[in-house]
Parts: C-alpha cells; sequence; structure tokens
C-alpha cells in the first residue's frame, strides 16, 4: 500500500489496516496463507518516511526510501523488514 504522511484519508486506511491486520493476526487465519503488508511512500522527505514507518507494526515490510519510485522499476528485492529501521 502507499501512504504520504500528513494525508488524512491515508492516516485513516493505515488505522484500519492496522486493525484489520492485527484480528488477522490473532485470530490464526494467516496460519496456511501468511499475509504480509508491504509499505511504499510517498512521502517527499526520508524524515517523514521513518515516521510513517514508526507508526506501523514491526512486521510489515517497506520498500526503501527513494525520492521517487515511478519510472524507476523498483524490485521485489528491494523490499526491507521495518525492524531493521526501528
Amino acid at each position: 500500500f502507499g501512504r504520504r504522511s500528513g494525508d488524512s484519508a491515508c492516516i485513516a486506511f493505515v488505522e484500519r489496516l492496522k486493525s484489520t491486520y492485527r484480528r488477522i493476526k490473532e485470530s490464526g487465519l494467516d496460519a496456511n496463507k501468511p499475509f504480509h503488508v508491504v509499505f511504499v511512500s510517498r512521502d517527499e522527505t526520508e524524515d517523514q518516511f521513518r515516521r510513517s514507518c514508526a507508526d506501523m507494526p514491526e512486521s510489515w515490510l517497506a520498500v526503501p526510501f527513494r525520492t521517487s519510485y515511478y519510472g524507476q522499476g523498483s524490485s521485489v528485492s528491494d523490499i526491507i523488514d521495518l525492524r531493521e529501521m526501528l
């Protein structure tokens, strides 16, 4: 999912996603089919990106911060574990 710091619609979506993610994990529904969340930042600065990541569960994954992803072809190998950032 994508998110931009300060965007109220993004903030509301993330809160709902966190709640849904927590319920899935607590219920064990992902035992046979793991459920992962990957964050793709739309933040304009690395500081905004770090603050966005700090507000998410540590088990979520994130594509490393770049000033622009559009047209650069990021790959799955670029995904990082949020725990590495905290």
